[in-house]
């Protein structure tokens, strides 16, 4: 896809910690390679380092890993 037809730069995926999460990550990271776009994880919530190493394992196997997010 050539970058004057992006439809998008940056995708925002806000989450929770749901049973449905890795899916969602998979899903979404997914779709920002197909589109070729900068993805911003964010989680609106108290951080911890269980909820960190979540997301961290996640991360570890996404079928693109060169499109790595921003966790926020």
């Amino acid at each position: 896809m050539d970058i004057t037809q992006r439809p998008f730069k940056t995708i925002l995926f806000g989450f929770a910690f749901s049973p449905s999460l890795e899916v969602n990550i998979l899903e979404i990271t997914r779709i920002a390679y197909y589109f070729n776009t900068k993805l911003i994880l964010l989680h609106v919530g108290a951080k911890t380092p269980e909820k960190s190493a979540t997301i961290e394992a996640i991360l570890k196997t996404i079928e693109h890993p060169e499109t790595q997010p921003e966790v926020s």
